[in-house]
């Protein structure tokens, strides 16, 4: 539902900060057991990986409209 719309990566990594912050979701460095607790380390970790998220999204996206 977050993806429906005009969001902007920043709008997206808050989102997701939020719902990591009240431990709904634990966050921690790939292939590390360190649970990451400080906003910015968050936002740094969540803005890297959601971006590469979105642009494999994009691209499946594209491959199967292509494909239809």
């Amino acid at each position: 539902r977050h993806l429906h719309g005009p969001r902007s990566l920043p709008d997206l990594t808050t989102i997701l900060v939020q719902a990591v912050q009240p431990g709904e979701f634990v966050l921690h460095p790939e292939n590390e057991k360190t649970v990451i607790t400080e906003e910015a380390q968050m936002r740094k970790l969540l803005d890297s990986a959601l971006g590469k998220v979105l642009e494999n999204l994009a691209r499946q996206a594209f491959i199967a409209a292509h494909a239809a």
